[in-house]
């Protein structure tokens, strides 16, 4: 069957230490919840490259992130569209150089300091 092919090839390809990789990840996660667990609600990621913040008190993710995309030309994705009960999310890819990451980290946190309390 086809499925013991691929199964027997799977066993046979060369095995990639992905630990390096891993580690890249979990600095780059270190950055985010460094960034913005202080101006959010954040629940450490784990085994992603995505984080979901939350920002108390805004009314539609989608202006949220609208906002930060005019201001601070960070592209976000707005918590509504993960489900009921996430307007007040963000999801954020930090799948980026450090660089670009940190620059990113500090216009989103420079947008949410300028929110109304």
């Amino acid at each position: 069957a086809a499925s013991d092919v691929y199964k027997r090839q799977m066993l046979a390809a060369p095995k990639v230490d992905l630990s390096p990789l891993v580690a890249r990840f979990a600095t780059r996660r270190d950055m985010v919840v460094d960034a913005l667990g202080d101006v959010t609600d954040l629940v450490v990621p784990e085994g992603a490259f995505y984080a979901f913040p939350r920002v108390r008190g805004i009314a539609s993710s989608l202006e949220f992130v609208k906002g930060v995309l005019a201001e601070e030309n960070v592209g976000l994705a707005p918590g509504y569209t993960f489900g009921p009960g996430n307007e007040e999310h963000f999801r954020l890819c930090y799948a980026q150089s450090h660089e670009r990451l940190r620059e990113a980290l500090h216009r989103v946190v420079r947008y949410i300091d300028r929110l109304p309390a």
